[in-house]
């Protein structure tokens, strides 16, 4: 089972309607899209265009298309010289948006970038990309577990850090350990999703920006402790 595979499996068993409204693209339509970048997609790339390039279903991706004919009707100019380890993934349908790439990896991460500028060395000039998900499963497994799962129970929360500090995404990690919470396997270095009872924890954090905690659950007394623990040992506000 390939990674897109694994991920339309996870999303399935939260709803079931899922994989149904999905819609590949077609082999002509994926070897044009060869013919204009001049190589053929990464292999994760192509499992996701042969399963879900078309039309993402329940996956929402705001106003950008993953289709490679609309890649190349509305951005010719991107598919030319891309990067090894760099796949344009989705362009802009609307105004005034950045294109999405993934970079590079068998669960590539996913971040929006103005076109796609070099640096003096020929790579992807990152210091101009907005991280958009630490992963591809991520990308597609947390949006669904977030609707299906998370946002229905009766206890929420979220908060961020007061102060940015470049670890305080491990140290939730490590606190969520000792709590015993069993980290989905799409967590990565950005995102910790895990699961531990009726709580789910959700934290992100890239590099340069706050983390963010979101916690939800049913039993009152469980997630009363792990929410007061977080936010007074990672000195985090409620988020408003």
């Amino acid at each position: 089972m390939n990674l897109v595979d694994r991920c339309i499996e996870f999303c399935t068993s939260l709803d079931p309607d899922f994989s149904r409204a999905l819609r590949g693209s077609t082999p002509d339509q994926i070897a044009e899209l060869t013919r204009v970048m001049g190589r053929p997609p990464s292999a994760v790339h192509l499992a996701f265009l042969e399963r879900m390039g078309e039309d993402t279903g329940a996956l929402k991706l705001g106003l950008y298309a993953t289709s490679p004919r609309e890649m190349i009707e509305r951005r010719p100019d991107l598919l030319e010289d891309i990067p090894e380890g760099v796949e344009p993934f989705a362009v802009p349908v609307g105004d005034d948006e950045e294109d999405i790439f993934l970079l590079g990896g068998d669960d590539p991460e996913v971040v929006r970038h103005d076109g796609a500028p070099l640096d003096d060395e020929g790579r992807l000039d990152l210091s101009r990309a907005e991280p958009v998900a630490g992963s591809l499963s991520e990308l597609i497994c947390l949006p669904v577990l977030n609707a299906r799962l998370a946002t229905r129970l009766p206890l929420q929360a979220m908060y961020t850090e007061r102060e940015l500090r470049p670890d305080t995404l491990a140290r939730c990690r490590w606190l969520a350990g000792l709590f015993g919470f069993e980290p989905y396997w799409f967590s990565n270095a950005h995102t910790f999703a895990a699961k531990r009872g009726s709580l789910i924890l959700v934290a992100k954090q890239a590099p340069e920006f706050y983390l963010s905690v979101g916690l939800a659950g049913s039993d009152e007394a469980d997630w009363g402790v792990v929410s007061r623990t977080l936010q007074r040992e990672l000195e985090l506000d409620p988020y408003r």
